[in-house]
């Protein structure tokens, strides 16, 4: 039998659901904003998510502090349970 660690195993659930915007994330790290500088806080909102150069991004909004663009394994949705 083959066993993933939580972290992927969410991660891939995350890759094969469907997020609207406005669905609640959460980062699996701190993540400085690029424009500011300043870490952002865990909790984030899906805004969308666009393919460059072969690789996936995702727009996520941070509230006041910032969007910022981020790699699907730096975020988890927070709508699946696990």
């Amino acid at each position: 039998m083959f066993f993933l660690p939580k972290v992927l195993a969410r991660n891939l659930l995350f890759h094969s659901t469907t997020l609207k915007t406005g669905d609640s994330l959460k980062t699996t790290k701190l993540i400085r904003s690029q424009k500011t500088g300043i870490l952002l806080r865990r909790q984030a909102t899906f805004v969308r998510d666009i393919e460059n150069l072969g690789r996936k991004l995702i727009l996520v909004d941070f509230g006041s502090a910032a969007e910022e663009y981020l790699f699907p394994n730096e975020i988890l949705d927070e709508t699946c349970n696990g």
